[in-house]
């Protein structure tokens, strides 16, 4: 309790460091919030390679960067822990960083670099901005303007030789340990407790009748895939996700290896949902076979999907479709059709048209 009220005090002071990210300031940068978190990850041994942040850079592509590396893994590494504790600051934290252009200094300035081999602390940077945030990260690597064809060659070795195995090897490791402690049972009944009003943990383990599937989830480290089988009565769906080296700038594979007693149409709707939660938000492995399940039991209870997102529950603030057309009586989820309506420039209903 005491580390994460630490760090929401550290997240409060996020523009204060943002800015020595910017300015490429690296002295006087907070180095360990008091010793009782490691918010940097970098070893002893290359803190001093940090100040290379202070003088520029040059990048592969004859530009000159300016960066600071440490308050920027320091960033990170705080933003890591608020993801869990403060879930609703994730979309926030993201469109902060993304306006400011951050992630594209701090890719450039450490995966562009001129180096044969990228230096430790260098490796570290590119390590929590694709780990963190993977979807602005995977960005910077499709913009023609940020990563020119010449050099997206060299930018998708690197990451397959340094930092994608790395980032598969504690995925992996998060959802082996979800899985032995029942972790995905468990997310879920406190979401459905919090979805009913309830919000707190003890009242989801209160809830005895609650009727979900099982699902059985193993990893190979070896074919850097995750097999998920998911059963409910006579149903049977399993999937599987294959990762690339260069996860996360490339996208994950996702197949449906069996079904049993499920339309076409339907698992169809369920690899979407995987796919959508791994390249278009900053999910992890585990974020995605979570939200998975919990939109197949949610699917098995009756509740249809948002023709948006194809998804019963939201992604990011775990809502239900409840805005409900009064022509085609289709429902849909809050965010979804603010985002439509703001895309579209029309009020009107993604399906039937008419006014909404």
């Amino acid at each position: 309790k005491r580390s994460d009220e630490l760090v929401k005090r550290w997240w409060s002071a996020r523009a204060a460091i943002l800015d020595r990210v910017r300015s490429g300031a690296c002295h006087g940068a907070p180095s360990a919030a008091g010793g009782d978190m490691d918010v940097a990850g970098l070893e002893q041994d290359t803190a001093d390679d940090a100040s290379e942040g202070e003088s520029a850079s040059e990048s592969g592509e004859g530009e000159v960067v300016t960066f600071a590396p440490a308050p920027w893994c320091i960033l990170l590494s705080i933003l890591r822990r608020v993801r869990n504790i403060l879930p609703k600051e994730r979309a926030v934290a993201a469109e902060e960083i993304e306006e400011l252009e951050v992630v594209n200094d701090a890719l450039h300035w450490s995966l562009l670099s001129k180096e044969a081999n990228l230096s430790p602390v260098k490796r570290q940077v590119a390590l929590l901005s694709l780990r963190v945030l993977p979807v602005l990260s995977r960005r910077w690597f499709t913009d023609s303007r940020q990563v020119h064809h010449g050099v997206a060659a060299l930018v998708r070795q690197r990451v397959g030789d340094y930092i994608g195995p790395e980032i598969i090897r504690e995925e992996l490791a998060e959802v082996d340990a979800a899985s032995e402690s029942d972790l995905f049972d468990r997310s879920l009944a406190r979401a459905d407790a919090e979805l009913a009003g309830e919000g707190t943990e003890a009242s989801a383990s209160a809830m005895p009748d609650y009727d979900c599937g099982t699902i059985a989830v193993t990893t190979n480290l070896k074919s850097r895939s995750v097999t998920a089988l998911y059963e409910k009565e006579d149903c049977a769906v399993e999937i599987q996700i294959k990762v690339p080296p260069a996860f996360p700038l490339e996208k994950v594979e996702v197949q449906c290896t069996k079904q049993v007693g499920i339309k076409k149409e339907r698992w169809r709707r369920m690899v979407l949902q995987i796919t959508t939660m791994l390249s278009m938000q900053d999910g992890t492995l585990l974020d995605a076979i979570t939200f998975w399940k919990f939109n197949m039991d949610k699917d098995f209870q009756g509740m249809e999907p948002c023709p948006i997102c194809y998804a019963v529950v939201h992604a990011t603030d775990q809502s239900l479709p409840k805005l409900r057309c009064g022509t085609c009586k289709n429902s849909f989820h809050a965010k979804c059709l603010v985002k439509w309506f703001r895309t579209s420039h029309k009020n009107d209903c993604p399906l039937c048209k008419q006014p909404f």
